[in-house]
């Protein structure tokens, strides 16, 4: 027999499937809902605004958004595509829509089908018509896909049957599968969370929050609540105990657990002191000892703690946990160590998107040199508060190499802090670099910026970034 779980999957499917769906936005998340409702008959029409963002973005960046538009269209010939701006005369024929991530929800070209009472649905929303399984879900400014990867990892030590996606690895819709696992294990940003009104987690997780994306929002404050949409109707809430938050934020009774670098209290993560070493603990339980893992810096403590806070809730045992800390790898482009050539150490922290994260990444690859920082930073230009860097760029950083887009609002915020030079390619700042450090320094790439003016993403920056420096290490 039918449970009700199945019928009500059945009735919400039905619902998507009917009428015709606009899906707005063509980039591989939206590509990604176009593909899964086509292939189940769907009648669907698609629209972007690649005239508009062409000159905001890199050209291979571009080159690949066009491929992706017309993969789809010689996939699915019949789908009228408008793929050059919002189109509104094919946006009227739509039932409903269906919003990639990278459209904000709070588009002004939204209003007036909103005004009608047209449906919008965000991926995340889709996803949920066509599953039934628990979800764990994991954001933050910084950290989630290293959290996401710890916990996926304790729980394989576990044998725990789980997918894990979302806006890490797989792309949500591409999770789904005939026979369901038994939990999903999703990263999401803010962009896939703001919409959000009930999201019924097993647990939900917020590393930590710092500002982030000020050219999709309008203050700090709407990025925050973009958020803390996570909390809407959780079971478990693990929040990074600096995260200040008004309980009624978190909906439905439910239990919080706090994660952070201080001495645990009951039902906390933490640090504890115990005869002479430093342990991460849950309340007065000494867990893994600091010196034992191998991965060191507070950052990385934070992370862990957050994926045991996690695993915790899920019925993860601690010797699972210890097992899976033990043998877990960093994920690249992540203060990820290059080589040490002539005694100068060079690091790839592409993933560094934003002033906090590049601030994590000098203070741990500063503890592991004996000399200064050689500092590569720079890439697409958003409103961003630089200023925060002074201080430990003054105290850490002997010269900042700068590119990209916002190359000379970084200068701004460091001339006078420390030795700068603005260069044009990521090839020209590895060579100055090159030229610049010192035996016992360190060159880090740590953007604080996004990548798309130059670079598809930052994995694309990252790997460059290798690129040349292997190639300028390599030489006799």
């Amino acid at each position: 027999m039918v449970n009700h779980v199945q019928e009500k999957l059945a009735c919400q499917a039905d619902e998507a499937e009917s009428g015709v769906t606009a899906i707005i936005g063509l980039d591989g998340f939206g590509a990604s809902c176009m593909e899964f409702l086509a292939r189940r008959g769907a009648k669907m029409s698609g629209t972007y605004n690649l005239d508009e963002i062409k000159h905001l973005i890199s050209p291979r960046l571009y080159a690949d958004l066009c491929q992706s538009v017309d993969k789809i269209r010689l996939s699915w010939p019949d789908i009228e595509i408008n793929a050059n701006f919002f189109d509104e005369k094919l946006l009227d024929k739509a039932d409903r829509f269906v919003l990639s991530p990278g459209i904000s929800y709070w588009s002004p070209f939204l209003n007036k089908y909103k005004d009608k009472g047209i449906p919008i649905f965000t991926e995340l929303d889709l996803f949920r018509r066509y599953t039934s399984a628990p979800m764990v879900a994991v954001t933050g400014t910084n950290g989630k896909s290293s959290v996401t990867d710890l916990v996926s990892t304790m729980l394989g030590v576990a044998r725990r049957n789980i997918i894990t996606g979302g806006n890490f690895k797989t792309l949500m819709m591409d999770l789904i599968a005939p026979e369901e696992p038994e939990m999903y294990l999703l990263e999401l940003s803010s962009f896939q969370l703001e919409a959000v009104t009930s999201l019924p987690l097993k647990t939900a997780a917020l590393l930590n929050i710092s500002p982030d994306h000020m050219d999709r929002y309008p203050n700090f404050s709407a990025y925050r609540r973009a958020k803390f949409n996570i909390f809407n109707h959780c079971e478990h809430a693990v929040i990074h105990r600096d995260i200040k938050i008004d309980h009624s934020v978190i909906k439905n009774g439910a239990n919080i657990i706090r994660f952070g670098l201080q001495n645990p209290s009951h039902d906390e993560f933490g640090i504890k002191n115990h005869k002479k070493r430093d342990y991460l603990a849950y309340g007065q339980d000494c867990l893994i000892a600091l010196d034992d893992l191998t991965q060191n810096g507070k950052h990385h403590y934070e992370n862990i703690l957050a994926a045991m806070a996690i695993a915790h809730t899920i019925g993860i045992s601690v010797e699972d946990m210890r097992h899976a800390i033990k043998s877990h790898k960093s994920l690249a482009h992540s203060c990820q160590f290059i080589t040490c050539h002539e005694q100068i150490s060079w690091f790839n922290d592409s993933k560094a998107v934003n002033v906090a994260a590049c601030l994590n990444a000098i203070d741990y690859v500063r503890s592991k040199v004996s000399g200064q920082l050689v500092l590569i930073a720079g890439g697409f230009s958003r409103p961003a508060d630089f200023t925060p860097l002074q201080s430990v760029v003054k105290q850490h950083v002997k010269h900042a190499i700068l590119f990209g887009k916002s190359a000379v609002r970084l200068r701004e915020a460091l001339e006078g802090v420390t030795p700068v030079t603005i260069v044009n390619t990521l090839k020209d700042a590895v060579t100055n670099a090159n030229k610049i450090a010192n035996a016992g320094d360190a060159v880090l790439l740590s953007p604080a910026c996004a990548s798309y003016d130059m670079f598809k993403n930052y994995k694309h920056r990252g790997d460059e970034f290798v690129k040349c420096v292997t190639k300028i290490t390599q030489q006799p």
